[in-house]
């Protein structure tokens, strides 16, 4: 039997097709962007389902080049997802859109990460991330994959830094970092400072290391950042407000 034939047999057998008509809380549903290989992928599906299963529902999202190339039943069985959609569910992006509040991708990929920061949506999978991330939906994105072609990391310098650029640039626009085997998921927003940093006067770059990848972190009026820390908060795209309130 072709390979897309198998495909779509089994995605009718384990999966939904969403009707148009159909509504639901996107409160309680997590919709799991797809888009590639990754020899970590159900390591990193357990580890969300561990996480998040008492709580809420999965929704997949599968790429073309994923849904050819992974064992969907496989998946379907670590997420027991809800929802599954596919390529053809570009067409029905604004009905699929109503249904989550938070996306997560575990893999993306470097082709993927360049089309949305480029604004070049030409794809499901890219479509989603953007829509997520203009709508300010939660946007969790582990960017290992991006970092690695074959598996290697390069050793050119010059496609290193346009890869980390592209990677700043995505969460520039909102997107949050998680790193596994450590998945740390946060709800986005602000991180007021706490008793750690309140009296603080000079916050160096192991201050910063406790600082989640995306935070905002304010900080007492009078505080001196040094210039490691400074290099560490541009990296990990932190935003510092200063509390005028601490100057009274």
């Amino acid at each position: 039997m072709p390979k897309d034939n198998l495909v779509s047999r089994v995605i009718n057998q384990i999966g939904y097709k969403l009707d148009t008509n159909q509504t639901g809380s996107s409160s309680k549903n997590i919709l799991i962007a797809i888009n590639g290989t990754d020899s970590s992928l159900d390591k990193k599906l357990s580890n969300i389902y561990a996480q998040f299963s008492k709580e809420y529902n999965f929704i997949i999202a599968y790429s073309f080049t994923a849904s050819q190339i992974l064992d969907i039943e496989s998946i379907n069985q670590i997420l027991k997802a809800k929802y599954i959609f596919t390529e053809d569910s570009l067409f029905d992006l604004d009905h699929n859109l109503q249904l989550f509040d938070t996306l997560i991708c575990p893999n993306i990929t470097i082709n993927t990460l360049s089309k949305v920061v480029s604004g070049n949506i030409d794809t499901y999978i890219s479509n989603l991330i953007w829509a997520s991330l203009y709508f300010d939906k939660t946007t969790y994105i582990d960017f290992e994959n991006c970092k690695k072609f074959m598996s290697f990391e390069t050793k050119n310098k010059t496609m290193k830094n346009q890869i980390d650029q592209k990677i700043r640039e995505i969460m520039s626009m909102g997107a949050v970092e998680i790193v596994y085997p450590l998945y740390d998921f946060k709800i986005k927003g602000t991180r007021r400072y706490d008793s750690e940093f309140k009296s603080k006067i000079v916050i160096t770059d192991r201050d910063v290391d406790a600082i989640n990848v995306g935070e905002e972190l304010h900080l007492p009026y009078g505080s001196i950042i040094t210039p490691l820390a400074k290099d560490k908060i541009r990296d990990r795209n932190i935003k510092i407000v200063i509390d005028m309130e601490a100057k009274k």
